[in-house]
């Protein structure tokens, strides 16, 4: 059997994963993104991963490398344009990896690797028009229509998270004001909890840590100011999945990423704000749920265009 290795690149850690054809992650690692050093220091915290991952195990036959990165990924130049929550623009990844690793590369946007991993092995399997939309340190997206990535002009389709939602809102690691992923995103969360606390606004968690899991358990038990930050995630959520629902005319709309295993407290405010402007056909028609790889979509879908660039070339 032959297997990929498999890099899912986040903002905050980057996690390894060795894929069989199967589609099972039989081994894995994780570590922090030294994304302080610039693309070098992310390229060798990448090769350095990969090798503990490999570390005391028969050389299996592997197929190539697949990496999902966040941010603008051109699959054919093999270059990231923009990687707002790594710091990247223009940046060679292609050449930095072909230099720093022994086996053949793949680079997919990192939403689209989740989709891919979805559509393979998850709650896509069988769908052709599908959107999904990750909620993690920012907010990614992709879209398959009629059974095909959407890739655009330049292979850079499906930037959801930069979808202009609040234009009297706060600047984006892109540059713009307003984008879905300063609303909506994990980040956002913890920045709308932070805003409640300055106005002095009573709750649990003043002087606490803040985090995602810290502001869902505060919600869980009734707290307002936690409770207030995931309606104000879900209603700008909402808003932006009703234009893309208008747009796309989706079977299936899937929710994925690190947030979206704190659906249950965003999702009333969300599905009031996609009802109330998306188009009654769609609102019959369409289908919103969790993704169903959770945190593993990433790496089978990176796994899957390893294998996908292995058989094209």
């Amino acid at each position: 059997m032959r297997y990929a290795l498999a890099v899912d690149l986040g903002g905050t850690s980057i996690k390894f994963g060795l894929v069989s054809e199967a589609g099972d992650i039989v081994l894995r690692h994780e570590r922090s993104t030294p994304k302080a050093g610039g693309p070098p220091a992310v390229v060798a915290a990448i090769a350095e991963g990969l090798q503990a991952l490999l570390a005391g195990e028969a050389a299996p036959a592997l197929a190539g490398v697949g990496i999902g990165i966040p941010g603008l990924v051109d699959p054919e130049t093999k270059t990231v344009a923009l990687a707002p929550n790594l710091g990247w623009a223009d940046v060679p990844a292609g050449a930095l990896f072909a230099e720093a690793l022994p086996w053949p590369v793949a680079l997919e946007n990192d939403a689209r690797a989740a989709l891919l991993g979805e559509r393979w092995r998850g709650a896509a399997r069988g769908v052709d028009d599908v959107l999904l939309v990750t909620l993690g340190t920012g907010v990614g997206g992709a879209v398959l229509s009629g059974g095909r990535l959407l890739r655009g002009a330049r292979g850079l389709a499906g930037e959801i998270g930069h979808l202009p939602v609040h234009p009297a809102g706060v600047r984006c690691g892109c540059g713009a004001v307003g984008c879905l992923e300063t609303e909506a995103s994990a980040t956002a969360l913890v920045r709308h909890v932070e805003a409640a606390l300055r106005r002095g606004e009573p709750s649990a968690l003043a002087g606490r840590p803040l985090s995602p899991v810290a502001i869902a358990q505060a919600a869980e038990a009734g707290d307002a100011v936690a409770r207030a930050a995931f309606d104000r995630v879900g209603r700008f959520l909402g808003l932006a999945l009703a234009g893309l629902a208008n747009a796309l005319n989706p079977a299936l709309i899937l929710l994925g990423g690190g947030l979206a295993s704190a659906e249950a407290f965003f999702r009333p405010a969300m599905w009031a704000a996609f009802s109330a402007h998306v188009l009654p056909a769609h609102r019959a028609a369409v289908d919103i749920r969790r993704a169903a790889l959770g945190n593993d979509a990433g790496l089978v879908g990176a796994a899957y265009a390893a294998f996908s660039a292995a058989v094209a070339g």
